[in-house]
């Protein structure tokens, strides 16, 4: 197995099982989404966003085993990990833009970027919306170019990924290593959240880490 063949999942939600069409990317990919979830939580924790309803745990990584040689690659970063992204993206991988039945049920939704405060909330991470679309395609799994967590390296899209992998392994992420993460890139400045520094927001959010 190579290390192209190893993916990471991050997360600071407890939730139970993969939603249909999760992410997963190298590890780096991985620690700034666990990083952006941390920042979003602070600065949105009384919106009614979907994944509000989980707990907040530990910042967590999933690691799966899955080799991406045998199947399909969008030539774009699907951008929102929201329902319009993915729709998009199964548009470049199977010709769907045509196809007016299609469209029809993502008609609000196909000419706007991501979701802004007056879009239908509820509509992000609905993604089980797309589930039958992809599976009618025979499309289980794609691969794209991270232009987000980790430009220059591919992520992965399964669409059902709870199914492949029930129990994948998990390992607990140290602050170290997340700011580790962010010494090498450029995401983050002071006033990236109420003038906040990361160190400030995650000590915030989790007191007695150590």
């Amino acid at each position: 197995m190579s290390e192209k063949d190893v993916w990471y999942h991050g997360t600071i939600f407890g939730f139970t099982e993969f939603a249909p069409l999760a992410h997963f990317g190298t590890r780096k990919a991985a620690l700034m989404a666990i990083i952006r979830q941390i920042v979003d939580n602070s600065a949105n924790r009384d919106r009614k966003l979907p994944y509000n309803v989980f707990p907040v745990i530990a910042p967590t990584l999933f690691q799966i085993d899955f080799d991406p040689s045998a199947v399909p690659s969008t030539k774009q970063d699907p951008g929102s990990p929201g329902i319009l992204g993915m729709a998009r993206a199964l548009d470049e991988l199977a010709c769907k833009t045509a196809n007016e039945q299609y469209w029809q049920k993502y008609r609000d939704l196909r000419d706007g970027g991501h979701l802004g405060d007056d879009a239908d909330e509820s509509l992000y991470g609905r993604l089980d919306l797309l589930e039958e679309d992809f599976a009618a395609e025979g499309i289980n799994a794609f691969t794209y170019p991270n232009t987000v967590e980790d430009r220059g390296n591919q992520s992965l899209v399964l669409v059902k990924a709870s199914a492949i992998f029930p129990k994948p392994a998990t390992e607990t992420v140290t602050k170290s290593e997340l700011l580790s993460v962010l010494d090498d890139t450029s995401f983050w400045s002071s006033n990236a959240c109420y003038g906040k520094s990361f160190t400030e927001i995650f000590d915030d959010l989790y007191p007695n880490a150590t």
